[in-house]
């Protein structure tokens, strides 16, 4: 075994170089939500962000509205849940803003929509795909079909991996977390994934979503750098919420309120002056 043993001042060096390399490869969520930006700092290569939320809440639009904002990074999209179509649809419906069943019309009229602020992702859509697999694709088919290597890899989602190890949920989901921030390590890409929370008590609401919240596995909060909550207002299924639960760079607690349309599976920060408004329009 080979390893180099490094003075503070080698680090110091290494990091003046990264500091001023990353800036153009770092992945800013205050381009989705720009108040995010007063307490996450931007993603860099080698880190992992994780997402979790219940099924249905919209955990893969999270995902898929980051990849979008990113208009100058290369996005490699592993969706093993949609197929391939639905992917299209759905980014065809964000970049348009139409809805998702007016794409569906008009691609059935031989017809097409302007693909507009999209065409830096990419995608894959086999399921069942384990870290190693990942990794292949990535430095192989991905890198080819791009032209270079990815800046930022999503994963959708960590329960639908598979793992050369244990065939237990537990163990596979575990290894399948740990994997990916090795992955993120090894391609020096920034990794963002999806995942599910567990089942709470009825008694407990399935509202607030808090640290060890992730569905089978303590190692997908542990192996993330920064991990957000989402979930639905229980009285308004347009109003989505994201939660900081863990950040490593910043501070973790704060909530961002956001407004979701699911037609066109666009998740924007709440806009309380329309609300405002709105109920003043209402007013007799």
């Amino acid at each position: 075994m080979t390893a180099q043993v490094h003075s503070i001042y080698d680090l110091e060096q290494d990091y003046r170089t990264f500091s001023t390399a990353t800036s153009d490869v770092a992945l800013d969520l205050g381009w989705w939500l720009p108040k995010t930006r007063e307490f996450i700092r931007p993603l860099v290569p080698g880190e992992l962000c994780t997402i979790m939320a219940d099924t249905g809440v919209g955990k893969s639009s999270c995902l898929q509205n980051i990849a979008k904002s990113a208009r100058d990074l290369d996005i490699l999209f592993f969706e093993m849940e949609l197929p391939g179509t639905m992917v299209f649809e759905r980014f065809a419906a964000m970049s348009s803003q139409l809805p998702q069943a007016t794409i569906e019309a008009t691609y059935k009229a031989d017809c097409q929509i302007a693909l507009l602020g999209i065409d830096h992702i990419y995608t894959c859509d086999k399921s069942r795909l384990k870290v190693e697999d990942m990794e292949e694709i990535i430095m192989g088919a991905a890198r080819e079909k791009i032209g270079t290597l990815p800046q930022v890899v999503m994963v959708d989602y960590i329960g639908l991996m598979d793992s050369k190890g244990s065939s237990k949920r537990y163990e596979r989901i575990s290894d399948s977390a740990e994997g990916l921030k090795v992955l993120a390590k090894n391609t020096n890409t920034i990794v963002v994934c999806a995942t599910q929370i567990h089942r709470k008590p009825e008694s407990e609401g399935q509202d607030e979503l808090f640290l060890h919240d992730a569905k089978d596995s303590s190692s997908i909060e542990a192996s993330a750098g920064l991990l957000l909550g989402a979930w639905r207002d229980p009285e308004d299924s347009e109003i989505l919420y994201i939660k900081i639960l863990k950040n490593t760079k910043g501070k973790a607690g704060e909530i961002f309120k956001c407004s979701f349309n699911g037609a066109t599976m666009t998740i924007t920060e709440y806009n309380e002056a329309s609300e405002i408004i709105a109920s003043l329009e209402d007013m007799p």
